[in-house]
């Protein structure tokens, strides 16, 4: 009998302490623009327009309801990267989910984040989400909504006919291959290879962590690899030009404000990398 209750114990602990199990507390922040496109550490490539996140721990696939605590809002993602890596934060959604979540421009967003048990999607699946808000603030009844998603059918636009082409005047279309892209660290870098690169000029706003500030290109590509080697995202490449020459510098971020900055260089400092604060307005502009 007594071997019987010690089973039952041990059991009941070990359902609750299963991390996949268990809902979370802490702050939200969303993904930049600057990554649509890139890959994740699932290997997933980040889309803007999906409902998708990153946890530490979480298996790849799960699925996460977010609540927000101020106001109910919630929706549901699928974790398929790692983080968030700075302190108090939980998770990092999609520009969708923030969307969905309201929280876009905002920051100090605390969250509730419990993952719906047994619900694990493939990776190489597309997952099905369930309707992504419920907002309850606002007296809207989910088992009503249900109802009325059944009765509404959507009605498929027909096309539009166009006046067929004669084989002269018809141009074909042109059809581009999208490859897979394999994420770079400083394990696989070579000074020499083939790389895909998404440039885009984000807004001069917040604050950043400047690691490495050099005059060659080429290390600047291996300093990316290495960064992303201990998985830092978010690395911005600021270019200036010093006494007629160049220089590149390197910066982790953007950051809302100081503190949070501050926060993320103590997290860097951990993975032995060192830098400082600076002001992403106030960089040199040419």
């Amino acid at each position: 009998m007594k071997i019987f209750y010690k089973i039952l114990v041990i059991s009941f602990l070990c359902q609750f302490s299963n991390p996949i199990f268990a809902e979370d507390f802490g702050f939200v922040a969303y993904y930049s623009d600057a990554f649509h496109g890139r890959a994740t550490a699932s290997g997933d490539l980040y889309d803007v327009d999906k409902l998708s996140a990153a946890h530490k721990s979480f298996p790849f696939g799960t699925l996460v309801k977010v609540t927000r605590l101020d106001n109910n809002r919630t929706v549901t993602v699928r974790v398929n990267d790692r983080g968030p890596y700075i302190k108090g934060h939980v998770i990092d959604v999609s520009k969708k989910a923030a969307k969905i979540l309201g929280i876009l421009g905002l920051s100090d967003i605390r969250v509730k984040i419990e993952p719906i048990e047994n619900i694990v999607i493939d990776d190489n699946k597309e997952a099905e989400f369930p309707s992504p808000v419920v907002d309850t603030s606002r007296g809207e009844d989910p088992v009503k909504q249900k109802k009325l998603k059944k009765k509404l059918k959507p009605v498929k636009p027909k096309a539009p006919v166009l006046p067929k082409a004669s084989a002269e005047t018809a141009a074909p279309t042109p059809k581009f291959i999208v490859p897979e892209a394999q994420i770079v660290t400083s394990k696989n870098y070579k000074p020499f290879d083939l790389y895909k690169i998404q440039l885009l000029r984000p807004d001069r706003a917040g604050f950043g962590l400047q690691v490495a500030s050099m005059s060659n290109y080429d290390s600047v590509l291996k300093q990316v690899a290495d960064l992303q080697e201990d998985f830092f995202q978010n690395i911005l490449i600021s270019l200036e030009k010093v006494n007629g020459k160049t220089v590149y510098k390197v910066i982790l971020g953007p950051f809302p404000d100081v503190a949070t900055a501050e926060s993320y260089k103590s997290h860097a400092k951990k993975k032995k990398l060192s830098g400082f604060v600076v002001s992403l307005k106030t960089l040199d502009k040419m």
